[in-house]
C-alpha cells in the first residue's frame, strides 16, 4: 500500500501567492540488492516538514500512516502548487523497519530512525507533478555486513549496524516526477531536485532564483542517475 504526501505552497517572492498547478505524491522503494530478500519494509511516517522559502517559517503537515515501501506509490492526494525549502519527513516510533534474509541465509530485523526526521531535499518546486519519493535500498542495505554478523541479526538505534544504515539513509532517497503516473520511478522520470542548481543559486541570488528546484548536494546527481537507470523493486 503506497502513501500520498501532502505539500504546501511556497509564496512567490513578488506577490506572496502560490504559483503553478496542483500535484500528487507518494512513497515507494526501489533497487533492492540482488543478494537480499526483503520480506517487509515499512516506514512509520507521521509529519511532512518544510520551510517557506521566502520567510523561513516552518510548515508541518500531518500524515500519520505506515507506508509499505514494497508496493507502488498511490497518488491519491492533491498537492498545493508552489515552492518550498528543506523538505523532510518525521518518522514515528516504528521508524523504518526492514525484515528479510540475505542470499547466504542470514535473517535480519533492522529498525532505523524511530522518532527522528529524515531530510530528503533542500529546495524544490511543486507544479502539477505526480511525485514519487523513492527509498533506494541498495544504497544502505548491505548483505555482506549482515552475513559477517551472522545468526539472526536484530539491530536497533544505538547498535553499530542500525546506526550505519541510518546515517546513509538521507542520501538514499530520490524524489522524482512520475511522468507515467504508475507509482514507480522509470528511467525517463526526472528528479524533483536539481543537483546542479545549488552552485548557480549562490552566484545569482539577486536574479530571483529564490526557491527554484535544488538538491541537497552534488550526490543527488549521481544518485538520481544510477537509481533511475536501474530502477527496480527486486
Amino acid at each position: 500500500m503506497g502513501l500520498s504526501l501532502l505539500l504546501f505552497a511556497c509564496f512567490d517572492s513578488g506577490n506572496g501567492t502560490a504559483v503553478g498547478n496542483p500535484a500528487t505524491a507518494g512513497f515507494t522503494g526501489i533497487d533492492i540488492p540482488q543478494d537480499v530478500y526483503l520480506e517487509a519494509s515499512h516506514a512509520d511516517i507521521k509529519v511532512l516538514k518544510m520551510e517557506d522559502c521566502k520567510t523561513g517559517q516552518p510548515a508541518m503537515k500531518w500524515v500519520g500512516q505506515s507506508v509499505d515501501l514494497l508496493e507502488d506509490a498511490d497518488e491519491v492526494v492533491s498537492v498545493d502548487a508552489g515552492q518550498w525549502c528543506d523538505m523532510r519527513f518525521a518518522l514515528g516510533g516504528q521508524g523504518l523497519h526492514l525484515v528479510g534474509e540475505t542470499a547466504e541465509g542470514t535473517p535480519f530485523d533492522i529498525l532505523l530512525h524511530p522518532g527522528e526526521d529524515i531530510p530528503i531535499g533542500r529546495k524544490f518546486t511543486v507544479d502539477g507533478q505526480s511525485m514519487v519519493v523513492a527509498v533506494v535500498f541498495e544504497d544502505f542495505v548491505d548483505a555482506e555486513t549482515l552475513d559477517q554478523v551472522g545468526g539472526f541479526v536484530r539491530s536497533s538505534p544505538g547498535d553499530p549496524l542500525s546506526d550505519a544504515w541510518a546515517a546513509a539513509l538521507p542520501e538514499a532517497v530520490l524524489v522524482v516526477h512520475d511522468i507515467s503516473k504508475d507509482g514507480f520511478p522509470d528511467a525517463d522520470d526526472p528528479t524533483l531536485f536539481d543537483p546542479w542548481a545549488e552552485a548557480m543559486e549562490s552566484g545569482s541570488a539577486s536574479q530571483g532564483a529564490g526557491c527554484s528546484a535544488v538538491g541537497t548536494s552534488w550526490a543527488w546527481g549521481a544518485l538520481g542517475l544510477a537509481g533511475l537507470l536501474a530502477a527496480r523493486r527486486r
